[in-house]
């Protein structure tokens, strides 16, 4: 219970989980508790209450975008797959230095988000809440007829809030272009500069795409020869092997007169006809006699 405790990484999971161990045994419940859940368990980064609820969570769309792009290189062997997926990354690296060459500021899709976000904090209000001068909240009139309003508490100088979306990407939220906008007196130029993440900067991206992927041709390096069969000589032969081969000593070689093994020669435990003694011995008499070989019931 606690290795799947240890690797689970669904919080319910882990609650069930704690809960069991607690019934089961109260002491090991709180050994566990006292560790700190950094230190062992894969699901405590979720309790992080500045994440949103579904931050981390990943869908099919990033390997289903992978699959499209390599759809074409799986069509040969390994070799070619491998040649076909670094030339098609190069040629995107390359077409994204072009696109962003010359370029500054925010890019346009993250603009987008972020103007429409400070367009959309118009009509809240701002307060400041607590004595840090750290925390606000910020009043967010939830739209259409009703006068209702929504509270939520934006802590700029750790870039989070309530809702979970500024913290989610690093794009100011409403609420958070809201404190910005009427607390701060900023312009949108402002908040593009200074708050939106460096990530979503041109000149981050010029840095991300500066270096490129060198293929290497292999028809230039790899010999001209054609792939044979290996040699007759080397090839292992069926059946089994002809060599002899190394027994290993019985568990009855001490105590022979336990041994299962009967002789059929001798009828003596601990070895069998192929090893009898008493065989070689009357074949090496029969021999001196000019007998030839015995039979096996000829002492």
């Amino acid at each position: 219970m606690v290795t799947a405790l240890s690797e689970t990484t669904l919080l319910p999971e882990k609650r069930a989980l704690l809960t069991q161990l607690q019934q089961k045994s109260p002491g090991a419940y709180k050994y566990v508790t006292d560790i700190n859940a950094k230190r062992w368990m894969d699901s405590a980064w979720l309790e992080d209450e500045t994440l949103p609820p579904r931050y981390g969570f990943r869908n099919s769309n990033i390997s289903e975008s992978a699959n499209n792009m390599f759809q074409d290189a799986r069509n040969g062997n390994w070799l070619d797959a491998i040649d076909g997926i670094l030339i098609k990354m190069s040629l995107r690296i390359t077409k994204s230095q072009s696109e962003y060459e010359g370029k500054d500021g925010v890019v346009d899709n993250i603009l987008g988000l972020a103007t429409k976000r400070w367009e959309n904090c118009v009509g809240c209000r701002v307060y400041a809440s607590g004595n840090d001068g750290e925390t606000y909240s910020v009043y967010q009139k939830l739209g259409g007829e009703s006068e209702e309003e929504a509270l939520l508490k934006v802590r700029p100088v750790d870039c989070v809030c309530n809702c979970g979306k500024w913290q989610a990407i690093g794009v100011p939220c409403v609420h958070g272009m809201a404190y910005f906008r009427h607390q701060m007196k900023w312009r949108l130029e402002d908040v593009l500069d200074q708050a939106v993440d460096e990530y979503y900067k041109y000149r981050t991206q010029r840095e991300l795409y500066r270096r490129n992927f060198v293929p290497v041709w292999r028809h230039l390096l790899e010999p001209d020869m054609m792939t044979l069969p290996p040699d007759g000589a080397a090839r292992r032969m069926p059946g089994r092997p002809k060599t002899v081969r190394l027994r290993k000593t019985s568990r009855y070689a001490h105590e022979p007169e336990k041994s299962p093994t009967i002789c059929s020669h001798c009828h003596q435990p601990g070895h069998n006809v192929r090893t009898c003694i008493r065989r070689e011995a009357v074949k090496k008499r029969n021999a001196a006699n000019g007998a030839g070989t015995t039979s096996h019931s000829v002492l």
